[in-house]
């Protein structure tokens, strides 16, 4: 496929999907159906196979809610929350150590699933700060830039 030239024909190519059909807005609060989050994320693997899956504010609530944790690892072949394939630092936010966590999950045909485990929630500090949401977003789109023609 070849890269987008603008916003509109990159629109089409975005998704948001949450593990709960409820509307709580802090992960803490968040109750997962486990087999709605199942079916999701099967969508997601066996149907839509995306190029990348971001997980916003789910590393706390991954490693004290260990049944959705194990619905990514049962879905997300290779998937361990304590063991990412790379953790990248977020560079532009020098004052904490913010990484990027991400995971390679390789498709039955060949390509490759990323799952994205970004630094924060982008309603929460330093993301409330619009220059380093775009920041973090700038560094995330030239690590995995494919070239032109891709």
């Amino acid at each position: 496929m070849g890269q987008a030239t603008d916003e509109n024909e990159s629109l089409p190519l975005f998704g948001n999907l949450n593990l709960n059909t409820g509307q709580s807005g802090e992960a803490r609060n968040v109750a997962v159906k486990f087999d709605f989050a199942a079916w999701i994320l099967r969508a997601i693997r066996y149907g839509l196979q995306p190029r990348f899956v971001v997980m916003l504010s789910l590393s706390t609530y991954l490693r004290t809610n260990h049944g959705t944790a194990e619905i990514l690892e049962d879905v997300f072949l290779g998937f361990d929350l304590k063991k990412p394939h790379r953790e990248v630092s977020f560079s532009a936010y020098s004052q904490k150590n913010l990484v990027f966590r991400e995971w390679d999950i390789p498709f039955a045909n060949g390509d490759e699933l990323t799952l994205v485990m970004w630094p924060q929630h982008p309603s929460r500090a330093p993301f409330s700060n619009a220059e380093l949401w775009r920041a973090s977003c700038e560094e995330f789109a030239v690590r995995h830039r494919l070239p032109l023609g891709c």
